[in-house]
């Protein structure tokens, strides 16, 4: 999962920039409804998912940049090794 926030605002930066919602959930964890996962089954699969949300974020040119992020990305990586068939763990 990738995302950022703009203005307040979060998008899916995996997902064609998809408005996303936060909620807290009962245990007052933050949730982010909407929030697509993929699986990534390499390092070169992850740097090009990485290379794909960058280039979704909202930049701007500041005086002392032309190409400015203003925005915060947040990369979510949940690590899942399989055993034997069909497990997970």
């Amino acid at each position: 999962s990738f995302f950022e926030i703009y203005g307040g605002k979060l998008f899916d930066l995996l997902s064609d920039r998809k408005p996303l919602v936060k909620r807290e959930d009962g245990n007052n964890k933050v949730q982010i409804r909407g929030l697509t996962e993929h699986k990534i089954l390499s390092a070169a699969d992850l740097m090009a998912a990485i290379a794909v949300g960058h280039d979704a974020r909202s930049t701007a040119s500041t005086e002392a940049n032309l190409d400015s992020s203003r925005s915060h990305a947040i990369l979510q990586v949940n690590l899942r090794t399989h055993k034997g068939e069909g497990e997970v763990q």
